[in-house]
């Protein structure tokens, strides 16, 4: 049972909307760890071997993210591709996200992620949140919440994992057929996993991935939605 949204909740960046048999409700962060497991973040959290005893990035990993921001600010870049992500960095940076909800679908799925509102082809929906790493601690880890890309100069890939920490986006379900798209973008000092509408969506369409090969490689049939 979901207790009454209350103004002492931690301040979230994006509303928290829950199905609750049928009504849409705001809940706070902290019922939503209660529920669901996970910690709501808007951001993205360091691991530890990244940052010193003070939480300031280590000094190699500094000067790798300085030579990637450089890369990212140069002129290869078009117009229209820094007009496009300009757009969606000021987006995240004043909370200004489409409604989604979150709806328990059976007990084989689990939750999924619904829209709220008419949603446009490119629209921003949403960043992956979570713990950021890079590859090396990729098969550490058992964990189906992973997204990740390459150092556009090429020294490292990167991870998100969105296991215990995380927002809407974590609860996104795979279809052969999806409405939404990862693509990549830097800025802030960081990586930055951006989920966009790859195509118009409706009212109460429930958001979509298609989560690749490598996800499924040794996983069970996925289930179609």
């Amino acid at each position: 049972m979901f207790k009454s949204f209350r103004n002492d909740e931690p301040f979230v960046n994006q509303r928290i909307m829950v199905d609750n048999h049928g009504q849409i409700l705001e809940i706070g962060s902290n019922d939503f760890l209660r529920e669901y497991g996970v910690t709501w973040t808007d951001e993205i959290i360091w691991k530890n071997d990244l940052t010193d005893r003070h939480g300031k990035l280590k000094p190699h990993v500094n000067f790798l993210f300085k030579k990637e921001a450089e890369y990212w600010n140069s002129d290869l870049w078009s117009d229209r591709d820094k007009k496009f992500f300009g757009l969606k960095e000021q987006q995240i940076l004043m909370g200004d996200f489409p409604s989604l909800y979150l709806k328990f679908i059976d007990d084989v799925v689990g939750h999924g992620i619904y829209a709220n509102q008419k949603i446009q082809k490119d629209d921003l929906i949403g960043e992956y949140t979570g713990e950021f790493m890079f590859d090396r601690r990729r098969d550490t880890l058992d964990s189906g919440y992973l997204i990740g890309g390459y150092s556009r100069l090429g020294r490292f890939k990167w991870h998100i994992d969105a296991r215990n920490n995380g927002n809407y986006t974590r609860f996104i379900n795979h279809s052969c057929d999806p409405n939404i798209k990862l693509t990549q973008t830097f800025f802030g000092g960081q990586y930055r996993g951006l989920v966009i509408a790859a195509k118009d969506i409706k009212l109460g369409e429930q958001v979509l991935m298609n989560y690749g090969n490598d996800y499924w490689s040794g996983k069970q049939t996925p289930v179609e939605l």
